[in-house]
C-alpha cells in the first residue's frame, strides 16, 4: 500500500486540464483573456500555477442553465425577469441584441 495522494492546492496547466476536462490550449486561452475575463494564475517564470479554489470559482461564475441563445432572445423581448436572468446566467456576450 502506498501513501495517500496529497491533493495540491495549486495546479499546473497540465494538472488543471486533467481536473477540468479541458485541454491545456483551452486553459491557456482562458489565462490570456483580457484581465477582467481571465483565469487568475500565479506566474513563476514560464510556469503557470492555478489555485484549485480559483478555478472552481471561475467555472462556477460561468455556469448557465438552458440554451444561451434562448436566454438572449427572451431577454431581448423583455420576457425574462432579473431573477430568471440570474438563474440562467448572463446572455451570450458574443451575440448582439437586434
Amino acid at each position: 500500500m502506498g501513501a495517500p495522494r496529497v491533493e495540491p492546492g495549486y495546479l499546473s496547466l497540465k494538472d488543471l486540464a486533467r481536473y477540468s476536462g479541458l485541454s491545456v490550449n483551452t486553459l491557456r486561452g482562458l489565462v490570456n483573456k483580457p484581465p477582467h475575463e481571465a483565469l487568475p494564475v500565479i506566474r513563476l517564470g514560464i510556469k503557470l500555477l492555478i489555485k484549485r479554489s480559483d478555478w472552481d470559482a471561475y467555472a462556477e461564475a460561468r455556469k448557465t442553465v438552458g440554451k444561451p441563445s434562448l436566454t438572449q432572445a427572451l431577454t431581448n423581448l423583455g420576457l425574462m425577469t432579473r431573477e430568471e436572468q440570474q438563474i440562467c446566467g448572463p446572455p451570450n456576450p458574443r451575440r448582439r441584441a437586434t
